[in-house]
């Protein structure tokens, strides 16, 4: 036998890391390429001949409901393009979309991300809004959409209501990161 040309195996191994990297992504839901994966493959009624669903035991809870068709992506959208389709997310349901703007080795975005981003109340409150993180270090259009919002002290998050009026909240103020109730109250 002939062993493979260092070449192919080199294209084998690119192969494999790229569909490892794919299959990630849609695992993790990474600007909501999974749900769109989803909305493609997942019809929204069953077939005629499917049977009827099993009735659940008493005392056990409803399973969760579908969530409509039209519903918002709950995964963030990520930088420039993830701004792009949370834009247009937001438009085709006339939501509200939210603007995390944070940097790359910023320590306070750190916390905000581990602190305040992952409160279930947070994340409760922002389910209704389309969620972009944009990293203005990321690149030129990125740092153009954070001038666009007037954004001059990082971390900091911008709601945008569905007409467009954007409001500003400063999520460390004098060094202490707001409470994820103070960022709801500063939404509404």
């Amino acid at each position: 036998m002939t062993e493979p040309s260092p070449r192919s195996s080199r294209f084998a191994v690119l192969s494999l890391l790229a569909i490892l990297i794919f299959a990630t992504c849609v695992a993790l839901d990474v600007g909501g390429l999974g749900t769109g994966l989803q909305k493609l493959l997942v019809a929204d009624t069953p077939p005629a001949s499917a049977p009827a669903p099993a009735q659940p035991f008493p005392g056990t809870p409803p399973p969760a409901a579908r969530p409509p068709p039209d519903s918002l992506t709950q995964a963030w959208f990520l930088d420039s393009q993830g701004y792009d389709g949370a834009l247009a997310e937001a438009q085709k349901v006339n939501a509200s979309m939210v603007i995390y703007f944070r940097k790359s080795g910023c320590e306070p975005c750190r916390r905000v991300e581990h602190d305040l981003l992952a409160a279930p109340e947070l994340k409760k409150a922002l389910e209704t809004r389309a969620k972009v993180r944009l990293d203005v270090s990321a690149g030129e259009r990125e740092a153009r959409i954070a001038g666009q919002y007037d954004v001059q002290e990082l971390p900091e998050l911008v709601s945008v209501s569905p007409g467009g009026a954007a409001r500003k909240i400063q999520l460390v103020r004098g060094g202490i990161l707001l409470s994820p109730a103070q960022v709801i109250a500063a939404l509404h």
